[in-house]
């Protein structure tokens, strides 16, 4: 993830440079990998499958695409998210509820329909996208600090308090990692590694956000 040095890739850096000059946020440092978008939408828990979503950020990311496709190429960028929901299919009286529950990933399933605009992009949660890499990996973190206070858990972050999973998100990208969430929700969860996570991040900003 590291920017490549110039003498033993034969320029491979400068292309990066120039790409990530054309990124179309607020100032961004090139030596800087890892980019922290800030948006602090409503995450909502399904009442049926107690799955979390969040549709405003799975639309801000998708327009964060819309700026990075053109520069990077649809191939070099991945997108994911960490969270998945149980989707009820069908309900015949004669099955076991248990049985009728079919697993798709809920935040993942809103990303792409919010990015159906660019078919062939790479969209999966870090489960279904195990071993694939990409130039540039956007996050799509989901929790927020707008509407976490319904959820009743008993961690802000759930499983998100993973160090494993969080090493995860953060080391598939060759070249850029650019997450997208609540930076005061995850700072003010009290987990060290979030702190580290967001101190170290360079906050960028859309010029539409």
């Amino acid at each position: 993830m590291q920017v490549p040095d110039e003498s033993k890739t034969g320029g491979e850096n400068m292309v990066l440079y120039e790409k990530m000059n054309q990124i179309p946020f607020s100032t961004v440092d090139v030596d800087h990998p890892l980019l922290w978008l800030n948006n602090c939408s409503e995450v909502v828990r399904d009442p049926e499958t107690l799955s979390l979503f969040n549709l405003g950020e799975a639309e801000y990311t998708a327009r964060v695409i819309s700026d990075l496709i053109p520069i990077f190429g649809i191939e070099n960028v991945m997108v994911t998210s960490p969270y998945r929901a149980q989707v009820k299919k069908s309900r015949p009286s004669n099955l076991p509820r248990a049985k009728l529950i079919t697993t798709l990933h809920f935040q993942t399933l809103l990303l792409k329909n919010a990015s159906e605009k660019f078919p062939g992009l790479l969209v999966g949660t870090l489960e279904e996208l195990q071993g694939q890499e990409r130039d540039v990996i956007l996050v799509s973190l989901t929790r927020s600090r707008i509407g976490e206070r319904k959820l009743c858990s008993s961690s802000r972050l759930g499983f998100l308090t993973d160090a494993k999973r969080a090493n995860v998100m953060i080391t598939r990208a060759r070249q850029l990692v650019i997450l997208i969430g609540c930076s005061d929700h995850f700072y003010d969860s009290g987990e060290e590694m979030w702190r580290k996570i967001i101190n170290f991040a360079q906050f960028v900003h859309p010029p539409w956000a």
